[in-house]
């Protein structure tokens, strides 16, 4: 952890501020669900929509990760971020279905690139608490 004696940022918590930004990003650049059909929606495009929203979500509370000092409510955040990894993972083609053909965007493109960001999400908020964890067994020791 480094930082003055009020506010603690470890690099674990930089990390999950970086991956959250390059999806929030992502999600409308790089890795975004197929454009609308003529006048349909298809329910790709909802979940596109919905992984937009939750992907502010996420770098929200790793913003609020890095800037509250307090370990408990730093772990509360990493449980929060785990809840809502667990969330974007079950979104496409699990709460809202997104196309079958292999081919399509959705499917290629933005269920990889979610995956693959909020499992690593869900890695690093893991490490985080246990990092946290240590960080506060070790104060509690050196105070008696």
């Amino acid at each position: 952890m480094f930082g003055n004696s009020k506010l603690k940022i470890s690099f674990v918590e930089l990390l999950l501020v970086v991956i959250t930004a390059v999806y929030v990003i992502g999600i409308r650049t790089w890795f975004e669900v197929c454009p609308a059909m003529g006048e349909s929606m298809m329910s790709c495009h909802w979940a596109g929509e919905v992984l937009k929203a939750t992907s502010l979500l996420l770098a929200g509370m790793t913003l609020l990760l890095v800037f509250i000092p307090d370990l408990k409510v730093k772990t509360g955040l990493n449980i929060g971020i785990l809840g809502l990894s667990i969330l974007n993972i079950s979104v496409p083609g699990g709460i809202i279905n997104i196309c079958k053909n292999a081919d399509m965007a959705c499917r290629s493109n933005t269920y990889l690139w979610n995956i693959i960001l909020t499992v690593s999400c869900m890695i690093i908020a893991i490490a985080d608490i246990i990092l946290l964890f240590s960080y506060s067994n070790r104060e509690k020791h050196s105070r008696k």
